[in-house]
């Protein structure tokens, strides 16, 4: 998880969703930050920026990333479902429906910062069957959930932009 905020702009980037990206982007050591919750975020004065990517694209990014890092079983596991655990309904527990976020799709991270493309795995899996690859962290259906609210904040916030982020973040 990153959430950094500059005093201008306040982001929240989950895990496989750029996070490693945006670390480079505003100079920070790579997971130096330490675990900051939800609440920092939903709390700032400042504007809030959400990094949003498609929940089983974020799946099938973690699959390929962790299979290509040959680890034991149980690492596998424990590194699949912290990379890849549903967010979304915890983070629109935290907030009433007034709360004013825009967001950044991952798709488009690419316009708003230089990528870090040897730790970021681009997929096309939002085109494909939505894949769910079984855990003892969360089911199918909580993957199902994350897709549909997903989808509701792509619809019922802004995505923000460019303009308005280099603005923000210079």
């Amino acid at each position: 998880m990153f959430i950094f905020d500059n005093g201008r702009v306040c982001v929240y980037c989950e895990s496989r969703c750029g996070h490693t990206s945006l670390y480079k982007h505003f100079g920070i050591p790579v997971y130096s930050i330490g675990q900051c919750g939800i609440d920092n975020w939903v709390n700032t004065k400042s504007k809030r920026v959400l990094v949003l990517r498609h929940p089983y694209d974020r799946v099938t990014s973690a699959f390929l990333m962790l299979y290509r890092n040959l680890m034991s079983q149980e690492d596998f596991e424990t590194n699949f479902i912290n990379h890849t655990k549903p967010y979304m309904a915890e983070l629109l527990s935290c907030v009433d429906s007034t709360l004013d976020f825009q967001y950044i799709d991952f798709d488009k991270l690419n316009n708003f910062v230089e990528m870090d493309y040897a730790n970021t795995t681009i997929t096309n899996s939002r085109y494909r069957k939505h894949i769910y690859i079984y855990n003892d962290a969360y089911s199918k259906k909580d993957l199902e959930q994350e897709y549909d609210l997903y989808l509701q904040i792509k619809q019922m916030k802004q995505e923000i932009t460019v303009q308005e982020w280099e603005e923000l973040t210079k």
